[in-house]
């Protein structure tokens, strides 16, 4: 009995090895331009513009980039619908002066979808 136990465990051991938790494809990664309006951009080469991907089912960090003095900015994004807001230097959540804090904090309201190309943010 115990010469066909040993292996019976091995075997289903070894089955189970490739059934670990899968880790979730973050989804596809596109290019983006897009132009901030809405705001006042005149400390503009101090912000940036962050970009958090709601829940999809996939996994991605917030986008985040620097906007120029026109409210322009592009870079590589993962494609879903994402709530946006405007952060400091840093990109950090810490309110900045002459900034309206509503627009400094993620609201679900305020989301933009990202498919890729062109895309103008609203605040």
């Amino acid at each position: 009995m115990r010469r066909f136990v040993i292996p019976a465990v091995a075997m289903i051991a070894f089955a189970f090895v490739g059934c670990g938790p899968t880790v979730p494809d973050p989804g596809e990664e596109v290019d983006v331009t897009g132009t901030v309006t809405g705001v006042d951009l005149a400390k503009a080469k101090t912000q940036k513009l962050k970009l958090h991907l709601l829940p999809t089912g996939g996994k991605a960090r917030p986008a985040q980039f620097d906007l120029d003095s026109t409210g322009k900015f592009s870079g590589k994004m993962i494609k879903g619908p994402y709530r946006y807001q405007i952060n400091g230097p840093e990109g950090s959540d810490s309110l900045m002066k002459g900034i309206p804090e509503s627009i400094q904090q993620g609201d679900m309201k305020r989301s933009v979808d990202i498919s890729g190309g062109a895309i103008e943010i609203k605040f």
